[in-house]
């Protein structure tokens, strides 16, 4: 990751099967949107918008996954703490806490347990 720049994008997606008149719609409503300039005076405080079709966006999605699982399968052959947020190594650890406290209860139930039958 030689330039460590990461950048978020949105978009607007819609069940698989959706009729593609539907689609198309929403694609030249939303592209409408985008081209008021009371929006754009908006997303310009903290983003760019880029208006398209649903297929430009579908490329996006897809040069963003290729371009990400690199950084993933990369950092999974790392040290995850030096890849991984304070916050996330919180909450794997508390999810550890959480199963070795599962764990815990558990043994102390099979303990308790009286062995045989009240008959």
């Amino acid at each position: 990751m030689p330039s460590k720049q990461v950048t978020g994008s949105f978009g607007f997606g819609t069940p698989r099967n959706t009729p593609a008149e539907i689609v198309d719609k929403l694609n030249m409503e939303i592209n409408a949107a985008l081209a008021d300039p009371k929006i754009k005076a908006l997303l310009e405080l903290g983003g760019t918008a880029l208006p398209g079709s649903p297929a430009d966006f579908s490329k996006l999605i897809a040069d963003k996954t290729e371009k990400w699982s690199k950084v993933v399968k990369f950092a999974k052959h790392r040290d995850w703490q030096r890849f991984c947020s304070k916050r996330c190594r919180e909450r794997v650890l508390q999810k550890q806490m959480r199963q070795d406290a599962r764990s815990h209860r558990t043994q102390l139930r099979q303990q308790k347990e009286p062995e045989g039958s009240f008959e």
